[in-house]
């Protein structure tokens, strides 16, 4: 998706590895519209067992929670948690 990207970009990642590994669409705030919750990460070094953390974070590793809602005809994307490794920039 290419907003993933455009928030990784704004953060110094260049040429992102977006990996989107869950997407869950349901009506979050009862108002008849579904919102898309999105979770993207990545982590060089794989994720530990049960966990889902990282077993070490490397350079360009991130997390990010987002929601789409639809408000009047656009999509809005809200980001609700965010977490870069940014040590190299």
């Amino acid at each position: 998706m290419q907003f993933v990207s455009d928030i990784l970009n704004g953060e110094g990642i260049r040429k992102p590895d977006v990996k989107i590994t869950q997407a869950y669409q349901v009506d979050l705030d009862s108002d008849g519209k579904e919102e898309v919750v999105i979770i993207a990460n990545r982590y060089a070094q794989g994720f530990r067992e049960l966990s889902g953390v990282g077993n070490k974070t490397s350079a360009a590793d991130y997390t990010l929670v987002l929601v789409t809602k639809i408000i009047g005809e656009k999509a809005q994307n809200i980001v609700l948690a965010k977490a870069v490794a940014q040590w190299w920039i």
